[in-house]
């Protein structure tokens, strides 16, 4: 390898790890975060959860069962479900906007938003 070479790989590695960077600023500086709570397809419950210190637990009633969201200031999770599989209650903790927990049974859908969507939030194909 000559010493060509040497700088080009260089600058190519810098300006990667200066995207990586830029990309990770624009994630984390996403607006005021919620919890929109949204059964049969219309949002019953905004939580608030930035700055939310202890856990809070919410209850979900629908026709067809009941549901327990825990949330904090890092992100929420289905903690309890009446319904018989149990899926929603096993998902993984949610907390960047676009990511949802949903019970098919309930017709339950546990989405974090922001406040004013656009130009910081990633579409669902970069995830």
């Amino acid at each position: 390898m000559v010493r060509g070479d040497k700088i080009v790989i260089f600058i190519i590695v810098c300006i990667a790890l200066g995207l990586l960077g830029f990309s990770k600023v624009l994630i984390t500086s996403s607006p005021h975060r919620y919890i929109s709570v949204q059964v049969s397809g219309k949002e019953v419950e905004k939580l608030d959860f930035e700055g939310v210190k202890k856990s809070k637990t919410y209850q979900v009633n629908t026709k067809k069962g009941y549901n327990i969201i825990s949330y904090n200031s890092e992100g929420a999770t289905l903690i309890e479900a009446d319904c018989p599989d149990q899926i929603c209650v096993k998902m993984a903790r949610i907390s960047k906007p676009g990511e949802m927990i949903i019970c098919l049974p309930h017709e339950l859908v546990v989405e974090v938003k922001s406040s004013k969507p656009g130009k910081n939030d990633l579409d669902s194909v970069l995830r």
